[in-house]
């Protein structure tokens, strides 16, 4: 670890979204120079949806990537299109982390069990 390096929030406290995006696209901003091509139209999503534990809080990724949207998140949260792609990738994380404790929870009790 760096001295520049943050550390997690103590206590096993979660990060907020900009803790744990704004290094990203720092390091995003440093390699490449990147300009929104047209902000009057939305970006195609053609990944996989939310997850279900968000989809209560949040947008489906592709209306979160509609151009109405992404005006109103940066007129609202001060989120550009940028920050709202790194927030769908740090979601669609969060969501292979669940599946993938899940799968390894039925592992254990298939093991428990025999």
């Amino acid at each position: 670890m760096t001295a520049r390096t943050k550390k997690w929030p103590a206590g096993g406290e979660p990060a907020t979204f900009e803790r744990l995006v704004g290094p990203v696209r720092d390091a995003l901003e440093q390699a490449y120079t990147m300009v929104r091509k047209d902000r009057r139209r939305g970006i195609r999503w053609n990944g996989p949806p939310i997850g279900e534990a968000e989809r209560a809080m949040c947008l489906e990724f592709d209306d979160a990537l509609r151009a109405s949207s992404l005006k109103e998140s940066e007129i609202d949260q001060g989120r550009d299109a940028l920050d709202t792609i790194l927030g769908i990738a740090l979601q669609l994380g969060i969501e292979q982390g669940r599946r993938i404790e899940r799968k390894r929870r039925k592992q254990e009790d298939v093991h428990v069990v025999r």
